[in-house]
């Protein structure tokens, strides 16, 4: 991990979701294994700023230029 960690999240399989403000999204297992990452650094204005995990895996994702709010389904499960 980097010093440009904003936000981390957990969900109920134990997943680790890492903000990292500079690429987007890293996804770590419950032992610290990197398991998926999503890049979301296409430019400046889509710098992540904080993460909410609904509990059907709707992402809320809020980016700090943009000052808005996005919501994200990326059709993933506990398994």
């Amino acid at each position: 991990m980097t010093g440009a960690g904003a936000h981390i999240a957990t969900d109920e399989c134990d997943r680790v979701w890492f903000v990292n403000t500079q690429f987007g999204l890293r996804i770590y297992d419950s032992t610290g294994l990197e398991i998926g990452n999503w890049n979301m650094s296409l430019n400046s204005s889509y710098i992540i700023y904080d993460i909410l995990i609904l509990p059907n895996y709707v992402l809320l994702i809020s980016h700090e230029q943009q000052k808005k709010i996005f919501r994200y389904d990326p059709q993933v499960t506990c398994l």
